[in-house]
C-alpha cells in the first residue's frame, strides 16, 4: 500500500545545518555544518520544493559591523533558479544576509525561496 507524504519546509534533522562562530581569531565569519534541508520556491506559486544537502562544512563571511550601531545578520540556505528567477543559477547557497544598523536593530527580511538557519548579532 502507498502511503501519502508531506514535504516541509526546513532542516531535515535535528544539529543539521549547525551554525558556529569561526576559530580563527580576526575572523568575521561563521561556519555551517553538513545537513540537508527542504527548501519551497517562493518566486512563483508554480515553484515546488528543493532538496538541498550541503556535504562538508561551509564558511561564509560577516561583513564588518559598524562604528556606532549595532546590527543582526541572517544566516540563510537560498535557492536559485533561472526558470523562476532573475539570472542564470539553478544552484543553491549559503550565505549572510547583513541587516541595517540601528540602535535597536531588527533582523533583516528573509529572501525568497530560503530558510533561515540563524540570526548573528
Amino acid at each position: 500500500m502507498m502511503r501519502g507524504f508531506a514535504i516541509a519546509e526546513g532542516v531535515e534533522t535535528l544539529g543539521g545545518l549547525a551554525v558556529t562562530a569561526n576559530n580563527t581569531p580576526g575572523s568575521l565569519g561563521v561556519s555551517v555544518g553538513v545537513g540537508g534541508a527542504m527548501v519551497k520556491g517562493d518566486s512563483s506559486s508554480a515553484q515546488g520544493f528543493y532538496h538541498c544537502y550541503n556535504t562538508a562544512s561551509a564558511s561564509v563571511d560577516i561583513t564588518a559591523a559598524d562604528a556606532t550601531y549595532a546590527r543582526k545578520d541572517r544566516i540563510v540556505l537560498r535557492v536559485k533558479d533561472s526558470v523562476y528567477d532573475a539570472g542564470n543559477d539553478d544552484q543553491w547557497e549559503i550565505a549572510a544576509v547583513a541587516g541595517t544598523p540601528a540602535a535597536s536593530p531588527a533582523a533583516p527580511a528573509l529572501p525568497d525561496s530560503a530558510i533561515s538557519l540563524a540570526i548573528i548579532t
